[in-house]
């Protein structure tokens, strides 16, 4: 996961990771001018998900969190080994971030 800027924006990644107790690593890359805040671990995204689980986000991003949380579920539970439920986090994943 990963939310990404205008490389001006640095410093509000860089205060998203503090809040979030310094999971991840922010990341710059002058020559896209941008910056980058990303984690990986399973542990990481669980703590996220129970930030907004407490406090809900609107609109679209409602939905896509919805989904990602749903795809995070089966990766922790391992379902995503199997044929089905590879194609259940496939098929989220086409989901994610549509704007119709």
């Amino acid at each position: 996961m990963s939310i990404n800027l205008n490389i001006r924006e640095k410093p509000l990644l860089e205060k998203i990771h503090q809040f979030f107790e310094g999971i991840g690593n922010v990341y710059t890359s002058p020559s896209n001018n941008s910056a980058e805040w990303k984690i990986g671990k399973l542990s990481h995204f669980k703590k996220v998900i129970l930030h907004f689980d407490t406090y809900s986000l609107i609109g679209l991003k409602s939905y896509n969190f919805i989904i990602w949380k749903e795809i995070i579920l089966l990766i922790e539970d391992k379902a995503h080994l199997t044929p089905e439920g590879f194609a259940r986090v496939k098929s989220l994943k086409g989901q994610l971030n549509k704007w119709d």
